[in-house]
């Protein structure tokens, strides 16, 4: 499923490079973000989130084999009761304790009763797509969860010179234009 593009990006997950690749086309997207990715503040207020979901929907939070798809490290299964739990993830991070990382076969050769799919689509050239491959990993009982970003949107004046729309996106000024 990962693309060329996406494995480069994400070969040195929230390094350096990462950072100044994101940064680069979201100047919102600061060092104290990118460091505080997948913190624990943070994922517990998702996987409340997912928690929530499930008992909304009615849903039994007992699961026999969960996938947490581009999870990096799992961190969102914490909270559920399932004897397997899976991540699938194409950066080189580890997994948390208690979260297998699987292989592009084994993610074929199981059928998931749980599959998560969190903060993945954003970044994929064809998301359609994906989700179909997502749902051809389950069975017809499988529970998807997808969750994507719900950034704060922001306005630029757009109306004045080149200079103040790159003070407004936080750049530096520079000559070469």
């Amino acid at each position: 499923m990962p693309n060329d593009a996406l494995t480069r990006l994400y070969a040195d997950y929230r390094g350096d490079a990462y950072f100044k690749e994101r940064h680069g086309f979201k100047p919102w997207y600061t060092k104290a973000i990118n460091d505080d990715i997948g913190g624990e503040a943070a994922m517990q207020v998702r996987r409340g989130a997912l928690r929530e979901s499930l008992l909304h929907a009615g849903i039994d939070p007992n699961f026999t084999s969960v996938l947490d798809h581009g999870g990096d490290r799992g961190q969102m299964l914490r909270d559920i009761a399932a004897p397997v739990k899976t991540v699938y993830e194409v950066s080189d991070v580890q997994p948390e304790p208690g979260v297998v990382a699987v292989d592009e076969t084994s993610l074929k050769n199981t059928k998931w009763d749980l599959s998560l799919s969190c903060h993945v689509l954003e970044y994929l050239p064809d998301p359609a797509g994906y989700i179909v491959e997502l749902v051809q990993l389950g069975h017809d009982e499988t529970v998807y969860f997808f969750e994507v970003p719900d950034e704060k949107f922001r306005s630029f004046e757009f109306n004045c010179s080149r200079w103040q729309i790159l003070d407004q996106l936080g750049l530096k000024q520079t000559s070469h234009f």
